[in-house]
């Protein structure tokens, strides 16, 4: 059997494409998910899908992982989604010994998952951003109730960081 990549935590509206692309290539593909919502791909160009412990699990997560690149025949992991690309960064150099992890190194990655990082960058290049109000607390967030603007868009501030977000208008 051909080597197979593995598509790691992508939603089916990312993992799907990629399998049939895969396929053209006769590329077979696996697709790894974290959660049951996303169990039934329904493409035919997903060679297999395969349930996975979350990345926050450290050890779990890299045992699992580790076991199906072997019993799969596995040299290229694509991270896709944050999660995953944190989960593949967490154990960079140790996956990268027995396959492609399909990202740059974790450095770089930070990079990219810490948005206000990005948004610095974007800010220095001249373009305009929306305005921000960080809200950790409830009453943080009480307390911006008469200064915001409407519409605002509510997200994480960090990718990196669980349970942060930012509210952006």
């Amino acid at each position: 059997m051909n080597s197979a990549t593995l598509v790691l935590g992508a939603a089916p509206r990312v993992a799907v494409p990629i399998a049939r692309s895969l396929q053209r290539l006769g590329v077979p593909c696996i697709v790894g998910i974290f959660s049951e919502k996303n169990s039934a791909l329904g493409s035919n160009a997903v060679h297999r899908t395969v349930r996975l412990p979350q990345p926050r699990d450290r050890v779990a997560f890299i045992t699992e992982l580790l076991r199906l690149v072997e019993a799969e025949n596995v040299d290229t992991i694509f991270p896709g989604s944050d999660l995953a690309l944190r989960g593949i960064g967490e154990h960079y150099d140790r996956l990268s010994n027995v396959v492609y992890p399909g990202c740059p190194p974790p450095d770089v990655c930070a990079v990219v998952l810490e948005k206000q990082r990005t948004f610095d960058a974007a800010s220095a290049c001249g373009i305009e951003l929306p305005c921000s109000y960080i809200a950790p607390t409830l009453a943080d967030l009480d307390a911006l109730r008469g200064d915001m603007r409407f519409p605002v868009i509510v997200k994480r501030s960090s990718a990196a960081i669980a349970g942060s977000f930012k509210i952006r208008h």
